[in-house]
């Protein structure tokens, strides 16, 4: 005869795989779209400067750390040419006004 504590193991084992056998025949009920097993996600072409709009681009003219005009010109500078500090400058001025 099986003592307490084994019953009760598979008991909790019987338990376990029902839900795992709930869960795949779930699974298997789910609606199947055409396109399955494509990305969900579309992957967009990267802007290059000479594709931006005129009126977006901003002269680069030298403005004072902080200032408004710095961080519209921080804000279209590419990612690739922050460097630490204007990071850190931006976000201690431009973010938190």
């Amino acid at each position: 005869m099986l003592n307490k504590s084994m019953r009760l193991t598979w008991i909790l084992i019987g338990f376990a795989l029902l839900t795992l056998l709930a869960g795949i025949f779930m699974l298997s009920q789910l609606p199947t779209e055409e396109g399955a097993g494509e990305p969900a996600f579309v992957v967009l072409p990267q802007l290059k400067q000479s594709d931006t709009p005129a009126e977006v681009s901003i002269p680069l003219v030298p403005a004072e750390l902080g200032s408004e005009e710095w961080c519209e010109q921080m804000m279209h500078k590419p990612d690739t040419q922050w460097q630490d500090e204007d990071a850190r400058l931006f976000a201690d001025n431009c973010l938190f006004d």
